[in-house]
């Protein structure tokens, strides 16, 4: 019984020794792992049953209304176009929609994102507060922003762009 006790509860063979023995000492037995978890953007953990991803994007800029911030989400832009292939569906509102204009500093950046199997959906509010002309392609849609709620209400994995 010495033996037993001087085993380290992390050692899984001590553990499974005390298990296979039928030693009434084993229900006790606990085994304490040390904390793994890492949660490093949890926004980005896509959805399992389709490999998805809905990325809504609020402004024309990133985090300050400045060129600083635009190139900030230039940056942003070309990742997705470049390197994330699991996005299925993007959601411009608000000023976001701004990217749709060809006068915009980012809209060959948009652009890249239309060529792509993306789904585009456009708020009709904010197309039509910001006066932008909505020229509709193929994987694009035009939603009232009431639609557009109920459609982020089901999302499973979205990220927002601020």
């Amino acid at each position: 019984m010495k033996n037993r006790e001087n085993k380290s509860s992390n050692d899984n063979g001590s553990y499974h020794e005390l298990y296979a023995a039928g030693s009434s000492t084993a229900s006790a037995a606990v085994i304490e792992e040390p904390e793994t978890d890492l949660n490093l953007f949890p926004d980005l953990i896509l959805d399992d049953s389709n490999g998805s991803l809905t990325v809504l994007i609020k402004h024309d800029y990133y985090s300050s209304d400045t060129e600083h911030g635009r190139e900030l989400l230039g940056a942003f832009l070309d990742v997705l176009a470049d390197e994330f292939s699991k996005v299925s569906r993007i959601f411009l509102i608000d000023s976001g929609v701004k990217l749709l204009d060809p006068g915009n500093p980012l809209h060959a950046s948009f652009c890249m994102l239309e060529k792509m199997e993306y789904s585009i959906v456009c708020c009709r509010e904010s197309i039509d507060e910001f006066e932008v002309e909505f020229e509709k392609k193929d994987n694009d849609s035009l939603m009232s922003m009431h639609e557009i709620a109920l459609e982020l209400m089901n999302v499973p994995y979205l990220y927002t762009i601020d």
